[in-house]
């Protein structure tokens, strides 16, 4: 097998990640020849096709190729860290990290790890995407992305993760319900009242399982998709609902007209967790993000520990 080098699997990376060869060769600052030529060298030192070319549909992945995608960012990523290694230095932290975020912890989570991290290693490329636990997962898995940072009791037993933080859950009622003020509240305290519920999974399921975990049936009579749909209809009064994040949430009034009040049943603590991709060492810099966020973990006041 001839030898394969850093700047093809680059090539080839940026070819799938960008969707052609002419967009990967501009990513790259180089000529669609060059990008061409490398690539028919790296198929020709692996010994098969790793890429379905078309002038109207880009490239895709064959099988080989897809096999390939997690091994080929890996490498990449270790060559990134050779200088620092080299050199000794333990306290700079540079290269690009991509980070994916569930859409209830963005608010909190990236402007803080952005403003904050960042600017004491401004050496370090952060970009982030949000979205739902699963898709975010399979964009891990596909090597687009880094890291994934999401709630513990959104992932599969089976899943590793890295805990930041534990909490616990809340319920959600108007401020002017007369359980209010409570400071902890059980679910048979509101068992009378409908249910609203946050529908995208597995958030959905997972609560109603508290619900009846605590012996109590729930009068499901509202979803939505949005987060602020749900408050929206806990503070006029017509339900109830379940929550992460607590009452001293970063940009939310004491009085936004809602209170956040943590659950008195039994149950195992949610979590903040951070999933990498399994089979490969973590990179210092995405390591590096984790353990800034297990430090500053306890000064996070919107979690109910």
């Amino acid at each position: 097998m001839s030898d394969i080098t850093l700047r093809q699997l680059e090539y080839f990376l940026a070819a799938l990640d960008d969707g052609s060869i002419t967009a990967a060769a501009r990513t790259c600052s180089v000529t669609q020849a060059t990008v061409s030529t490398a690539l028919n060298e790296l198929e020709r030192a692996v010994g098969t096709r790793l890429l379905v070319r078309s002038r109207t549909a880009g490239v895709r992945p064959t099988s080989a190729g897809t096999a390939l995608v997690s091994r080929a960012r890996a490498m990449l990523d270790l060559a990134r860290e050779i200088p620092d290694v080299a050199m000794g230095d333990q306290s700079t932290i540079v290269g690009s990290v991509r980070v994916g975020c569930i859409f209830p912890l963005g608010p909190y989570l990236l402007p803080q790890l952005i403003s904050d991290f960042a600017e004491a290693h401004p050496g370090l490329d952060i970009s982030f995407t949000e979205g739902a636990t699963g898709d975010l997962r399979r964009e891990l898995d596909v090597g687009r992305l880094d890291l994934v940072l999401t709630f513990g009791g959104q992932l599969p037993p089976t899943v590793p993760a890295q805990e930041i933080a534990s909490f616990r859950q809340v319920i959600l009622l108007a401020a002017d319900h007369p359980l209010a003020g409570r400071k902890e509240i059980a679910f048979r305290e509101v068992a009378e009242m409908p249910v609203i519920l946050f529908n995208q999974p597995p958030s959905r399921d997972r609560v109603e399982a508290m619900i009846r975990g605590a012996g109590v049936e729930p009068d499901v009579r509202w979803e939505s998709a949005s987060p602020e749909t749900v408050r929206g209809l806990v503070r006029r009064g017509l339900g109830y609902s379940v929550g992460n994040i607590g009452s001293e949430a970063e940009g939310r009034d004491s009085d936004d007209g809602i209170a956040y009040i943590p659950i008195d049943d039994p149950q195992a603590p949610n979590s903040i967790v951070a999933v990498y991709e399994t089979g490969h060492p973590v990179p210092r810099r995405v390591s590096s993000i984790v353990d800034y966020f297990i430090e500053q973990s306890p000064t996070w006041e919107w979690l109910a520990y």
